[in-house]
């Protein structure tokens, strides 16, 4: 019997320890619900920022076209400073008698040409603009044209009537009659400054289409005094612009490069 009851005593033991592990169990399972692993989830990349496009580069304002009276104020200040007669003649070489019968579309080219007048730049090859007037008309008649550019000229335009060999032997008129045509077939002078004076460009160039003028002749033909000319020679060949071929009565004169 006593064994019997050991026996009942150790099963309810174990039942005693089952049910407190039951209720163990029970208070462990009516705790915080265990939490499920997170699940990845992909996240969607943000877009990238556009390259901000350049601004588009603002177009250089439109020249406006020169007016008549901007034009004319300079032509004004022009002929206060003396070149009257120098804006006349740029008028004119544009078909005009006055300016506001000028074409508006030379205009630019009209202005240009006047802004030479004065500004020091033909004052370079001798005694000045009004000089290159007054021996373009002795050749020629007519005014001389300026061209700006790289190399600054001035063409003249000739016409037998006043060139050197139609003067030998006759006196050279005081005035010159400055409305004479120019046409196409008459040659040009180009005068390109080689660091000389207007005289001596003149003189350059008589003795480069005759090389066989005489100081007498020169004199004639330039209304230079004697003086001059031979002034005038010996520094053209000093600097070794011209050489004298032969003797003073049958040589001739080499104008060098």
């Amino acid at each position: 019997m006593s064994r019997i009851k050991m026996l009942l005593d150790v099963i309810e033991d174990v039942r005693s320890l089952g049910d407190s592990l039951q209720a163990l169990a029970d208070a462990m399972a009516s705790g915080e619900p265990k939490e499920e692993p997170k699940k990845k989830t992909r996240t969607k990349a943000e877009p990238k920022p556009k390259a901000q496009e350049p601004a588009p580069a603002e177009a250089e304002p439109e020249k406006k076209p020169l007016t008549l009276e901007e034009v004319r104020m300079v032509l004004a200040e022009k002929s206060r400073a003396g070149y009257t007669a120098e804006v006349k003649s740029l008028i004119t070489q544009h078909g005009a008698d006055r300016l506001s019968d000028v074409d508006p579309a030379e205009y630019e080219a009209l202005l240009s040409e006047a802004e030479v007048l004065g500004n020091g730049r033909a004052d370079r090859l001798g005694s000045g603009v009004r000089n290159l007037f007054k021996y373009s008309r002795f050749y020629s008649g007519s005014d001389p044209q300026f061209r700006e550019g790289d190399v600054f000229r001035i063409i003249v335009p000739l016409n037998e009537t006043y060139s050197y060999d139609y003067k030998l032997g006759q006196e050279r008129p005081d005035t010159v009659d400055t409305n004479f045509d120019t046409i196409d077939t008459i040659p040009t002078l180009d005068l390109v400054s080689r660091n000389l004076t207007t005289e001596e460009n003149v003189v350059l160039e008589l003795i480069t289409r005759d090389a066989a003028l005489t100081q007498k002749q020169v004199q004639n033909i330039t209304g230079y005094s004697l003086s001059t000319v031979k002034r005038i020679m010996a520094r053209l060949q000093k600097e070794g612009v011209i050489t004298r071929i032969g003797n003073n009565r049958s040589g001739k004169w080499q104008v060098n490069g």
